[in-house]
């Protein structure tokens, strides 16, 4: 399986049949061309349930502000007209064009699509560099409107990093017919909890 296809594969396990990063992980090792290393770097970029849930406040927060800066662009848009001759189509397709990002930004993150934080993070500060000049700190306004914008830009890569499941390389060694074999296992934060859970459960029984 090359690594587009254990992408999709691991993203599927993870979000539409809600398994656990460990699972999925061990699934996809045998099937996957990628490294061990770097399968579990992409199965612990697919945020879980849990960890979604968790984030939900600055989710919502993120996602609010790109509403903003939606109607903030529409308002240019229009504001932009009226100081010159533009014909229709072209005005709207220009200001279609405006909404792409936070319209990705917020169809991302409602199906936890985690690539899409940073894109949108990226995409965002090349628009603002862009629109640095002289005028723009001479209009309290500008930097108001400005405001919007860099908080995404944080949320944009705060978000992400805060999804991750942390995972814990283990390296074994055993010996096998006078050699010493070594062997790295990929443990994941999610199932250390439980399986510290299930102990903690199991020395109560009497």
């Amino acid at each position: 399986m090359n690594k587009r296809a254990t992408k999709k594969a691991a993203y599927k396990a993870i979000v539409k049949e809600n398994k656990s990063h460990q699972t999925t992980f061990d699934e996809l090792r045998p099937v996957s061309e990628m490294t061990r290393t770097d399968l579990a770097n992409e199965v612990s970029s697919i945020p879980s349930l849990a960890k979604f849930n968790e984030l939900k406040n600055l989710r919502i927060t993120y996602i609010v502000l790109l509403g903003v800066i939606v109607i903030l662009r529409i308002l240019g848009g229009l504001g932009l007209s009226e100081g010159m001759t533009i014909n229709p189509i072209l005005l709207m397709v220009a200001i279609l064009i405006s909404l792409l990002v936070p319209f990705v930004g917020i169809f991302g993150d409602l199906t936890r699509r985690y690539g899409s934080y940073r894109f949108v993070g990226i995409l965002l500060i090349i628009g603002v560099v862009r629109s640095i000049n002289p005028e723009l700190f001479n209009d309290t306004l500008n930097l108001i409107f400005l405001i919007p914008f860099l908080a995404v830009i944080g949320l944009a890569f705060y978000i992400p990093a805060k999804l991750k499941t942390s995972y814990t390389s283990k390296v074994n060694k055993e010996e096998k017919d006078g050699k010493v074999i070594t062997q790295t296992n990929i443990v994941f934060e999610e199932e250390t909890q439980l399986n510290d859970s299930e102990l903690l459960d199991d020395s109560f029984v009497i």
